[in-house]
């Protein structure tokens, strides 16, 4: 590359076409001396109207950022992206420079990769896709049992005051001030399971696809995903036991998306065990000085062995159609995943048990 000087300008634009790259060679006061077709093709000029002109007048604000500061960063190893857009066309090259020091120049190599950029923010976009679809699909499928679960206390607390009203419209009725103080006891415990499940639904109806992560105790996590199941496993009765206690545990995270996680391992832990005879879902936790886990173990019938390598795989589903797939196995692990943590099946274990495994921040 050195001694371009001494080369015709038709030598140095045979070489540097030559390059599999896109070239650029500035003088020391940032004059384009030369530029190949590949850079002329991604800034859409030709080289009559670039050579000699400034590199200033061109939308590549972090290189000309580099070369503002060229004293400090001179000889250091740095890779310089630009995001610009050139007759609306979006464009992002990755710059990489070669200072020639005995002719005061350098050159300059671009790498186009808008299409690579493209690519994983086109990913990215159907990743936030399917786990929105997911999540409105869960809150679907949850807000289907709701009215049964909330119609069951309604049902009850109409009846007491059906009763109540009749006794105080009997004349010459003695009051029974303990039977009104039993029956409105009851109402306000009927109350609250409503309440309860809506707090859940609402807690979960929340965006939480691009909220910063924020420091939360593993507790309100348990806690909003209970508010959500519990009801269900009563009234199909499957016993649903919790850990004696849950350890101090603080995870940094977004909390819908971790309640998400949960929810989905303790519906299918649930629809697992409902033709068994006997119907357990059991949540329990481990803890040690690097790692929280929080484990949803199931008495149902395990996951067969010739499919467990594939339960993890996107859209793989052993439900019904008619049952929903909930969030998914896939999409649950790479949240999980994006948390800094690991979704696991435990291979160790005969009964059916997924362990969700977080960094221990205390």
């Amino acid at each position: 590359m050195n001694n371009l000087s001494t080369k015709t300008e038709a030598e140095v634009s045979s070489f540097i076409n030559l390059m599999p790259s896109a070239i650029l060679w500035i003088d020391q006061n940032q004059k384009i001396k030369n530029a190949n077709d590949i850079f002329l093709s991604i800034i859409n000029k030709s080289k009559e109207e670039v050579v000699g002109t400034d590199l200033t007048q061109y939308p590549l604000q972090n290189l000309k950022q580099y070369f503002s500061h060229i004293d400090l960063l001179r000889n250091r190893d740095i890779k310089i992206v630009d995001h610009f857009e050139i007759d609306n066309e979006k464009k992002t090259v990755r710059f990489y420079i070669k200072e020639i020091e005995e002719e005061n120049s350098y050159l300059i190599m671009g790498i186009d990769i808008s299409n690579e950029i493209y690519r994983s923010e086109a990913h990215e976009e159907i990743r936030r896709q399917q786990e929105e679809n997911a999540r409105f699909m869960m809150i679907g499928q949850i807000a289907t049992g709701v009215a049964h679960e909330i119609n069951n206390p309604l049902a009850i607390i109409s009846g007491f005051l059906f009763n109540m009203k009749r006794t105080l419209e009997k004349e010459g009725a003695n009051l029974n001030t303990e039977y009104f103080l039993d029956k409105i006891s009851k109402s306000a415990i009927n109350i609250d399971r409503i309440a309860m499940i809506v707090r859940g639904l609402k807690f979960l109806s929340r965006n939480d696809l691009t909220s910063p992560f924020e420091d939360v105790h593993i507790q309100e996590i348990i806690g909003h995903a209970l508010d959500i199941c519990s009801e269900k496993f009563k009234a199909t009765g499957v016993t649903l036991v919790i850990g004696d206690s849950t350890p101090e545990m603080i995870v940094n995270c977004r909390p819908v998306q971790l309640t998400q996680v949960l929810i989905n391992l303790l519906t299918n832990a649930h629809d697992a065990v409902l033709e068994s005879e006997k119907k357990l879902v059991r949540i329990s936790f481990k803890k040690d000085d690097r790692n929280f886990t929080v484990s949803v173990t199931d008495s149902g019938p395990g996951v067969p062995l010739e499919i467990r390598d594939q339960i993890m795989k996107p859209f793989f589903t052993t439900k019904f159609a008619n049952k929903g797939v909930g969030l998914g196995l896939s999409t649950s692990r790479i949240i999980v995943q994006d948390h800094k943590g690991e979704l696991l099946l435990d291979q160790t274990n005969p009964e059916t048990t997924f362990n969700i495994i977080l960094k221990n921040k205390l």
